[in-house]
């Protein structure tokens, strides 16, 4: 049947599997926590938000700390992230710019060679 075995499973599973977004994950740092006033009281106040306060990000770390705290260290695991993550270097901008350019000017001469052509 096509479309079946490991590579087809992979692939609806990825589907299946929820994304993000990485600009998602700055609204945790603006998104404020309800967070409980103390162990003994059931009550709960909001942080203020110009006193700064507990953001969704700081629950976040501290319930990933209290249940799984092996993941507050998971990056440690990845080592040096390739170069090709953090995006182009100068030299090859420049490089690019450089060939840019150069195909602009083979561009132009032959624009030009045309026009002198079907003007003569």
């Amino acid at each position: 049947k096509a479309g079946s075995g490991a590579g087809s499973d992979r692939g609806a599973a990825a589907a299946a599997s929820p994304t993000y977004k990485l600009a998602s994950l700055a609204k945790l740092t603006e998104t404020k926590a309800e967070v409980k006033a103390s162990a003994t009281s059931s009550s709960s106040t909001s942080a203020s938000s110009k006193g700064g306060g507990a953001t969704l990000l700081h629950y976040l770390a501290k319930t990933v700390e209290a249940k799984s705290a092996e993941l507050l260290t998971f990056s440690a695991g990845l080592g040096a992230l390739p170069d090709a993550v953090a995006g182009p270097s100068i030299a090859q901008l420049d490089s690019t710019l450089a060939d840019l350019r150069s195909g602009l000017g083979k561009l132009e001469g032959e624009c030009d060679a045309c026009g002198a052509s079907s003007s003569g």
